[in-house]
C-alpha cells in the first residue's frame, strides 16, 4: 500500500500470492473446532493454530479463532504467537496483536 497507495489497494485487480495451503487451512479450521468442542466441558471456548514449514518459515495454515464470525465474549480474543528460538526464521516474524 505504501508503494501504490491505499486507493489502488481497494480498487483491486492485483494477484495476491500466499504460502497458505488451502487443504491444510481447511483441516486446521476443522481441527480447531473439534478440539474446542471436545473441551467445552472444561470451560474451553476458543483456540488458535498456526502451521509453519520449519525449513522456509512459510505459514501454511492460520486459524485465529474457533469461529471468526462469532461475537460472544468467550470467543473474542487476541492471537499472539510467542517466538521460539530458531535458526530457520527471523525472530521478528512472530504474529503480534495490532
Amino acid at each position: 500500500m505504501q508503494v501504490l497507495g491505499e486507493k489502488a489497494a481497494y480498487r483491486g485487480g492485483y494477484n495476491v500470492y500466499t504460502s497458505l495451503d488451502w487443504n491444510m487451512q481447511q483441516l486446521a479450521e476443522k481441527e480447531v473446532r473439534q478440539h474446542v468442542d471436545a473441551l467445552k466441558g472444561n470451560n474451553v471456548n476458543n483456540a488458535a493454530l498456526i502451521t509453519m514449514d520449519p525449513t522456509t518459515g512459510e505459514i501454511l495454515a492460520y486459524v485465529g479463532s474457533y469461529d471468526y464470525y462469532m461475537h460472544t465474549p468467550q470467543v473474542q480474543a487476541t492471537t499472539t504467537t510467542l517466538a521460539l528460538p530458531s535458526a530457520s526464521r527471523d525472530p521478528r516474524s512472530s504474529s503480534l496483536p495490532t
